[in-house]
């Protein structure tokens, strides 16, 4: 069954959705950047923010948090263990399992980034068509770059 014709969105809708993907990706690619700039892609930034959030983590937790395989996942926090960013320390609770820290390192990079991130994600929302009511902002002070 297709739409009426009455639930189309309007080309306002439309210009804020699409202006919301461009300002999203971006930001992403700034991200991506900033990650490249200080030795990390942007998976490893992603690892690290996660572990630094919730200060220990499984394998599988991060895989799920990186949306990837669990092999990807380990080639990512393998890679944080050699550049002594994350540790991995025996779980108390069950000595099979490993849980996961940030390194003295990994904890000033990771806040470091977060810094630099923070300023990226601050233009982000200045433009940003936020949602009203179930909708995109369709007003042009909403998604209008002042760039």
């Amino acid at each position: 069954m297709s739409p009426s014709i009455d639930a189309s969105p309007a080309v306002a809708e439309i210009q804020a959705l699409s202006e919301f993907r461009y300002r999203l990706r971006h930001y992403l690619g700034m991200s991506e950047k900033i990650c490249r700039a200080n030795g990390l892609t942007s998976l490893q930034y992603q690892a690290l923010l996660h572990i630094f959030s919730e200060d220990a983590y499984s394998l599988a937790a991060i895989a799920e948090k990186l949306q990837c395989r669990l092999a990807t996942a380990a080639r990512v926090l393998n890679r944080c263990v050699s550049l002594s960013l994350i540790e991995s320390r025996v779980a108390k609770e069950n000595q099979a399992k490993q849980s996961l820290r940030l390194s003295a390192k990994g904890y000033k990079l990771i806040s470091h980034l977060i810094v630099l991130h923070q300023q990226e994600l601050k233009q982000l929302l200045v433009h940003l068509p936020i949602p009203q009511h179930g909708k995109f902002c369709t007003s042009p002070v909403c998604w209008k770059s002042t760039d």
